[in-house]
């Protein structure tokens, strides 16, 4: 019989029991007087004392064996880069060593450091320890070999990382920080005047737009009206027009007598004022005002045109929602095709 900690983990007595997932017993061996178990995978939660009881005929005899479970360490060293006649600090990482007793030694040129210092150790999940141990160097001369030297119980001799100082002298980046600024100033301008460059081309002639025309939801007879069209992308040399249509006819263009509109009222009472601005980044603004008579405007078709390089684009505002001053009219479709018109007094 083999115990753990007091634990029964195998048993043979005419027949084999084993309590423990990762030992084996040989029976054929056991037969000849040999009883040993083979533990597999260890970890180091195995370690510990395990009992061997062997019971033969009257006699009884126990034997007792500690298992003790080493895990070996590893080394890294980082930051080995020193710049001329500065303090560096210099880090040797030791991960993975079980017990947790250990000796980190720094050497220089084989003379060992006294200005080291060892940091808190740390336990990983698998119950292996992790330290890091620093020391400051000042670089003296070029080809310094620095050493950490690790001793460990699971090292049949001290584990031991040399490597040589890199030396960097500042003096000698300054030039080429200075050539990277002017590398990167030069890239921004670049940049800046290509972007400006872009900007002021022409678009190409699929880039004109033309919004739709802006004016009243509700045109009332006697009051000035202003509809207006905006043109994005369109070059300097374009021109605006505005057409009239009415039922049945061609359009015709619209000309502007100038002035305010109520003195054109008073004049010919069928004046427009039309004001087309240049608002730069190729942006137009039009806008055509007139004083609305339902008489003379009911039904018709506004049409405002911008043309430029043969492109040609226009938009339409029609006058049919109109009203008449202390009067409204309500419009009455039925089945789509006939509308019946009432004036309420």
């Amino acid at each position: 019989m083999w115990y753990y900690l007091v634990k029964e983990i195998v048993r043979y007595h005419d027949k084999l029991v084993i309590s423990h997932p990762r030992v084996s017993f040989d029976e054929r061996a056991a037969r000849i007087g040999n009883a040993s178990i083979l533990l597999s995978n260890m970890k180091i939660e195995d370690e510990g004392i395990y009992s061997c009881l062997v019971i033969y005929s009257l006699e009884r005899v126990e034997a007792d064996i500690i298992l003790d479970v080493l895990v070996p360490p590893k080394i890294q060293v980082s930051s080995k880069e020193v710049s001329e006649e500065k303090e560096k600090t210099l880090i040797c990482s030791v991960n993975g060593f079980y017990p947790g007793d250990i000796t980190i030694t720094w050497l220089r040129d084989g003379e060992v450091l006294q200005n080291s210092s060892l940091g808190k150790k740390q336990r990983n999940e698998d119950h292996t320890y992790g330290v890091t141990s620093m020391v400051n160097v000042t670089s003296g001369r070029e080809l310094e070999t620095v050493s950490c030297r690790v001793q460990h119980e699971s090292l049949l001799e001290p584990l031991q990382e040399d490597f040589q100082l890199v030396y960097r002298e500042e003096t000698r980046r300054i030039p080429v920080i200075i050539g990277v600024c002017c590398a990167a100033a030069l890239l921004v301008a670049a940049v800046g005047i290509g972007l400006f460059i872009w900007k002021r081309k022409p678009r190409k002639k699929g880039g004109f737009t033309l919004s739709d025309i802006d004016g009243p939801d509700k045109l009332i007879d006697g009051e000035v009206v202003t509809l207006s069209c905006t043109g994005d992308h369109w070059a300097k040399k374009t021109r605006v027009t505005w057409l009239e249509e009415r039922a049945g006819g061609d359009p015709e263009i619209i000309q502007s007598h100038g002035g305010d509109p109520e003195e054109a009222e008073r004049l010919l009472n069928t004046s427009y004022d039309m004001d087309t601005k240049h608002m730069g980044s190729q942006r137009w603004s039009s806008n055509l005002r007139f004083i609305f008579h339902v008489a003379n405007h009911k039904g018709v078709t506004f049409i405002c045109r911008f043309t430029s390089r043969k492109k040609k684009q226009e938009k339409r505002f029609h006058c049919n929602e109109v009203y008449g001053k202390n009067m409204c009219f309500i419009n009455i479709t039925v089945n789509h095709i006939l509308t019946i018109t009432r004036l309420l007094h």
